[in-house]
């Protein structure tokens, strides 16, 4: 399951931009819905995007777990978070 993601440039009612960084799974086999990680930025476009990198080479040890893990029945999740 890749993860993909975007930037969504935000203004508050007082004028301040923001930039939310939604980064997303494929959608499950079990029950078709994606999981979403959002995560607010107040700072520049450029800053938001290195943040949504981060949050993909982040969420990207996880996956390789899950796959490594059910293809040859093994742990090998040590340190990583797990979903």
């Amino acid at each position: 399951m890749p993860y993909t993601g975007h930037v969504r440039k935000r203004t508050t009612k007082s004028g301040i931009t923001t930039y939310q960084v939604i980064v997303e799974e494929e959608s499950s086999f079990a029950n078709g819905k994606r999981k979403r990680y959002y995560k607010t930025i107040q700072g520049g476009k450029k800053q938001a995007e290195k943040v949504m990198r981060d949050m993909i080479h982040e969420l990207k040890p996880e996956l390789l777990s899950k796959t490594i893990g059910s293809r040859f029945g093994i742990s090998c999740t040590s340190g990583w978070r797990s979903t």
